[in-house]
């Protein structure tokens, strides 16, 4: 999956969202992978439609495909989503700023110690750092295995 640039957007959002959208076939899987309500999801791919003129995914009654103008779009979309991705690290990490995300593995029963300090210590990290707003996520199936990671970069 492409995920959202987290500081420094060279290429408007809406086409991180598009990539998702198009790669996941369904604008509810997308939202639950970017953490957005899918009624934001929607309308950002609406306005980009409105704004292309034309129809980039054809509605089904089990998700989205993409039209022929959407694979037009998708097969030029996605090297400038990578280059732009590439250009925005490089940006970043020339000024110092460090990029990356982190996962911290808890035990259960270590998680009333540290996890309180661990979420503070994330939202107070600096302003366009590379985080998702300090949401913590527990993996799939709970907390077995007594990890709980960071969710991934929060939309702009």
């Amino acid at each position: 999956m492409i995920p959202l640039p987290s500081m420094l957007p060279i290429l408007d959002p809406r086409w991180h969202l598009f990539a998702t959208v198009a790669q996941l076939g369904s604008l509810t899987r997308a939202a639950d992978a970017l953490n957005l309500p899918q009624s934001v999801i929607s309308r950002q791919i609406g306005q980009l439609e409105t704004q292309c003129g034309a129809r980039l995914f054809r509605r089904t009654g089990r998700g989205v495909v993409l039209t022929d103008f959407g694979q037009t779009v998708q097969q030029r979309i996605l090297p400038m989503i990578v280059a732009a991705d590439q250009l925005a690290d490089a940006i970043l990490t020339t000024n110092g700023i460090p990029i990356g995300e982190v996962h911290v593995g808890l035990l259960p029963s270590s998680i009333p110690s540290f996890a309180g300090q661990l979420f503070r210590a994330a939202r107070a990290l600096p302003q366009g750092a590379p985080a998702s707003g300090g949401r913590l996520q527990r993996p799939a199936g709970g907390v077995a295995g007594g990890r709980a990671a960071r969710s991934g970069p929060a939309a702009a």
